[in-house]
């Protein structure tokens, strides 16, 4: 993905980012704010410590609830029912 990920016309513009928003909302709190995160002190890091705080969130969002939750939904072929956790 880009900078810009679509383009939609004003009359579409409100159900495409409801849309967006549902499929937001689908995924785990906890990896959202993580990848929020990562992405905010990238602008401010230089690509060895950028790294160094992937790893970082990425071992904490592995030792998650979260993560055994969509794993285990995966495997069953069923929607995920994240907590934050």
């Amino acid at each position: 993905h880009g900078l810009v990920d679509a383009v939609h016309e004003p009359d579409e513009l409100r159900d495409k980012t409801l849309e967006l928003c549902r499929t937001l909302v689908s995924k785990s709190a906890l990896a959202l704010a993580y990848a929020k995160e990562a992405t905010n002190l990238a602008l401010q890091g230089d690509h060895r410590s950028n790294l160094e705080t992937e790893a970082r969130l990425f071992s904490m969002l592995f030792a998650s609830e979260d993560q055994k939750e969509g794993m285990a939904a995966f495997v069953e072929k069923r929607p995920a029912q994240f907590q934050g956790r």
